[in-house]
């Protein structure tokens, strides 16, 4: 994906209707600064992407919510618009990621990254829709929360196959385990694929095996390579999808955590029936979702792939209704 064509086409459509003037002004430009910036003769900065969306409408703290799992206290609707409300944010999403690996993914210095995420420096909107996919794989998602992707030629096509990939979680949710399963060591070493034997390894029937293999390579998740099945490097996350499809296939792991405790297979199976206040309830809630973070930076450079591993997380008030 072309990030700072991107850039450019969702500062258009966020116009809509009004002039690029009209809306240099309401920015509080005296030149038709908009103008520059989609005709690609500056950089708009990220600042400018809330500061547009703000001005047109669009609910800036609705977009933090939809976004972040978790908002922090330090951003909101007002301090999103400053440079140092978007430092503040590139580094929630960065979390615990090392700058190495993210300036690797990224094609930026460690050194501007640095200086973007202490707010000594601006990204342009381009660099910071490429941090956001670098750093969370979910740069659709985050274009999603300002306008339909499907209308922007840059990245009309991207979100349709990010849809249908989303599809197959919510129909054959033993697929990311059958997608893990062949990075395992133990897979990549065998002469060729061998029917089957992903099915034995997760303890699943061999049809399901079957079906999810098929549905990943009709996706394009998957492709046969030199006798074996190889997953591509693309990540699929299933937040923004149906409510209920979601809550489906949370139930399916939870189900299979279930069985495993109950057969009383190896793992940790802990819990902790707590009484606290409803604001401290919230800090919990934060601190697991900083944990998935640093638990994603860990997996992505786990070598070798030895075992498939599932990991459930459940935290609720216990009340009725």
């Amino acid at each position: 994906m072309d990030f700072d064509t991107t850039g450019r086409e969702l500062l258009r459509a966020l116009r809509g209707e009004r002039s690029q003037l009209a809306l240099s002004r309401r920015l509080g430009f005296k030149t038709n600064v908009v103008y520059t910036w989609e005709a690609g003769r500056r950089s708009a900065p990220f600042s400018a992407l809330w500061r547009v969306a703000g001005r047109v409408g669009v609910g800036l703290d609705e977009v933090l919510a939809r976004f972040l799992t978790v908002v922090p206290s330090s951003l909101s609707a007002e301090t999103i618009e400053t440079d140092a409300g978007c430092a503040a944010f590139l580094r929630e999403l960065r979390g615990e990621q090392p700058l190495l690996a993210l300036s690797e993914a990224t094609g930026f210095s460690r050194h501007a990254l640095s200086r973007w995420l202490s707010g000594r420096a601006a990204p342009t909107l381009g660099q910071a829709l490429a941090f956001i996919e670098a750093a969370t794989h979910r740069g659709l998602d985050f274009v999603a929360c300002f306008v339909d992707p499907a209308a922007l030629p840059s990245t009309s096509e991207p979100w349709r196959v990010l849809t249908a990939r989303r599809t197959i979680t919510f129909d054959h949710p033993w697929s990311p385990a059958v997608l893990r399963a062949l990075e395992l060591t133990e897979y990549r070493a065998l002469p060729e694929h061998v029917t089957g034997w992903i099915a034995a390894r997760l303890g699943i029937p061999l049809a399901e095996e079957v079906r999810c293999l098929d549905a990943l390579v009709d996706a394009g998740l998957i492709r046969r390579e030199g006798g074996h099945f190889v997953g591509l490097a693309v990540t699929v996350d299933t937040r923004p999808g149906p409510e209920l499809a979601r809550r489906a296939v949370k139930r399916h792991w939870a189900q299979v955590g279930v069985e495993h405790l109950a057969a009383g297979s190896p793992g940790l199976y802990s819990y902790n029936v707590i009484g606290v206040s409803r604001a401290d309830l919230a800090r919990i809630e934060a601190l697991h979702a900083a944990y998935f973070n640093d638990l994603r930076a860990i997996v992505a450079g786990s070598e070798p792939v030895e075992c498939v591993a599932v990991v459930n997380l459940q935290v609720f008030e216990l009340r009725s209704g």
